[in-house]
C-alpha cells in the first residue's frame, strides 16, 4: 500500500496524494458493502480484479477518444491517475450507476428488487 498522505477513502477504494501535483495514486480495497453499509464482508483479491478490470475498461476509452483518469497500473492494488475535480465528479457519477445495477442484481438473485414490491415466483 502507498506510503504517501491519504486523500480519500470509501467503501472500495483509497486515494493517496503522490509528489506530483495533478496525480494521484488509486489503491482497491477488498471490502464489500451491501445496504447502505449494513451488510460488509472482505472478499480476498476483490481489489486486485477490480484493478485489472478497471485499467482495461479505461485502457478502451482512452484508446476510443473518451478522456479520462487513468495513467497506469502501478501494480495489483494500485493505479496511477490524474487528479482532475471534474473528473471525479463524473466518476461518482458512474460509480453511483453500478452500486445501483448491483443493488439490482443482488435483489434479483435474492427474489425480487428490494423497495419496489417486485417479487420473483421462481418460475421461467
Amino acid at each position: 500500500m502507498s506510503e504517501n498522505k491519504l486523500l480519500y477513502e470509501g467503501k472500495a477504494k483509497q486515494l493517496f496524494k503522490t509528489d506530483k501535483d495533478n496525480q494521484l495514486i488509486q489503491f482497491f480495497k477488498d471490502d464489500a458493502t451491501a445496504f447502505n453499509k449494513k451488510k460488509h464482508e472482505i472478499i480476498n483479491s476483490k481489489g486486485v480484479l477490480n484493478n485489472l478490470i478497471s485499467e482495461n475498461i479505461f485502457k478502451y476509452l482512452g484508446e476510443n477518444g473518451i478522456p479520462n483518469h487513468f495513467i497506469e497500473r502501478l501494480n495489483e492494488r494500485e493505479q496511477l491517475q490524474i487528479e482532475r475535480k471534474k473528473m471525479k465528479l463524473e466518476m461518482d457519477r458512474i460509480s453511483q450507476m453500478a452500486q445501483n445495477m448491483e443493488q439490482m442484481q443482488q435483489g434479483f438473485f435474492n427474489g425480487g428488487i428490494p423497495g419496489n414490491g417486485f417479487q420473483m415466483d421462481g418460475g421461467g
